[in-house]
């Protein structure tokens, strides 16, 4: 649901320049694949620990994960106690970069949720109406390049009453599926819980995604030329960001590439 959300997101930048394009690929190359992502797991006799990363979405790292108490007492799981670590080949990672990176609190991704199903953006719908604009331009330059004759707007046969109500209905559908998609990460979330012996729980748990961001740089395209005043593009090296559980599930951290 949120592949559209998320392009949505995009154009909601309104201009700003885009950020790096990538994927967390689990350093287990035998991690399975399941619908919604691969699933990695880590054990001990302590606990099961078990993350797919969802995606980046609202300035954040989504991950799905689920923990199973395997002790013999009850197992308190803190979603904020789950964190993260960045590590580069070069090694060269800045000083802010080189520490753990605590999960959001729950209490402040309901909080950006609501505001955004609130609908009180301004800015939302305006990307929006900015789409339907695209939408509207995209369809005229491909009947112009087929050397189709566009009928007259003004004539009763002319079809751009029909072009502008499917540019609407699309942004509607585009909303739609925007704010069901933070509906379902507000019922969602991961919030604090008491396992018993057996118990599991799962849920969504929101990264900063800026960490990440500032490590990786800008992704130059191809055809990119950097002039004497901007920044040139960072040397080739590889990252890799580290999930760890909680201490109290006694679990290592969970692996992943950073695929550009």
């Amino acid at each position: 649901m949120k592949t559209v959300a998320i392009g949505i997101l995009a154009l909601l930048a309104g201009g700003c320049a885009a950020g790096p394009m990538f994927d967390l690929v689990p350093r287990d190359p035998d991690a399975p694949w399941q619908t919604g992502g691969r699933w990695v797991g880590v054990e001990t006799n302590r606990a099961t620990v078990n993350a797919s990363f969802d995606g980046a979405w609202l300035d954040h790292l989504i991950f799905d994960v689920e923990v199973v108490n395997r002790s013999d007492s009850t197992l308190c799981i803190d979603p904020r106690q789950f964190s993260f670590t960045l590590a580069s080949s070069r090694g060269d990672l800045p000083r802010g970069l080189r520490r753990g990176f605590s999960a959001e609190d729950p209490a402040k991704v309901q909080a950006r949720l609501a505001q955004e199903i609130s609908g009180g953006s301004e800015l939302r719908h305006a990307a929006i109406g900015a789409l339907g604009l695209l939408t509207i331009v995209a369809i005229v330059a491909t009947v112009v390049a087929a050397d189709v004759e566009l009928p007259d707007i003004g004539s009763p046969g002319g079809d751009r009453n029909a072009t502008t109500q499917q540019a609407a209905e699309t942004q509607r559908a585009q909303i739609e599926d925007f704010e069901q998609s933070c509906d379902h990460s507000a019922q969602t979330l991961l919030v604090g819980t008491e396992l018993a012996r057996g118990e599991l729980v799962r849920g969504e748990l929101w990264f900063p995604l800026g960490p990440l961001s500032q490590a990786i740089g800008p992704t130059p395209s191809g055809g990119d030329a950097y002039s004497i005043t901007s920044t040139p593009p960072r040397k080739a090296s590889c990252f890799a960001l580290a999930l760890h559980p909680p201490t109290s599930t006694g679990a290592p951290a969970i692996e992943y590439f950073v695929q550009r």
